[in-house]
């Protein structure tokens, strides 16, 4: 048996899966900050933007965990991810299309920290279905460790693409 977690196939989709989310996460929080600041100049409304993504993980995390342990965890993944996408999707248009006004960033924030919190128990639950038990702790700090990385890599990444291409 083979000690690298990412030696199983299984794991190498959810971890790459999930350097994806988890930078496409912080990365969209970085941007929407921007976002919000260049729509408003209020460094209170980027406080608050922010804050609302708090709203559903109180409100949904006790929901989500009982819907990671009793329905299909692969569709509950790729029901959340494609929500997130058609999320950042419309956004994305309203920017090209000048439609963005600051209730718009309420929505989205929230919007996008709900299918985080679909996401998160599922795709947690899934890393020990996908290796031995004699693995499991190893996977799971390296998705730990993925996740806490990607709160560095996301922003960096957000400032980059802001500096060089701009926010819309």
């Amino acid at each position: 048996m083979n000690r690298f977690p990412l030696a199983y196939p299984g794991f190498r989709w959810i971890w790459a899966s999930s350097v994806c989310a988890y930078m496409s996460m912080w990365l969209q929080g970085a941007s929407i900050a921007w976002l919000a600041y260049e729509l408003s100049g209020s460094a209170a409304l980027v406080g608050a933007v922010q804050g609302v993504r708090i709203l559903p993980l109180v409100a949904l995390s006790p929901l989500s965990g009982v819907a990671a342990d009793r329905y299909d965890r692969r569709k509950l993944l790729q029901t959340s991810q494609w929500i997130a996408a058609a999320t950042v999707f419309a956004l994305g248009a309203a920017l090209a299309a000048h439609w963005v006004g600051v209730w718009m960033l309420f929505v989205f924030a929230i919007a996008t920290a709900s299918t985080n919190v679909l996401d998160r128990p599922s795709r947690h639950s899934t890393v020990f279905e996908v290796v031995p038990r004699e693995i499991a702790p190893r996977a799971v700090t390296l998705h730990i460790v993925t996740n806490s990385s990607m709160r560095v890599v996301g922003p960096a990444l957000a400032g980059f693409l802001i500096a060089s291409v701009g926010i819309a």
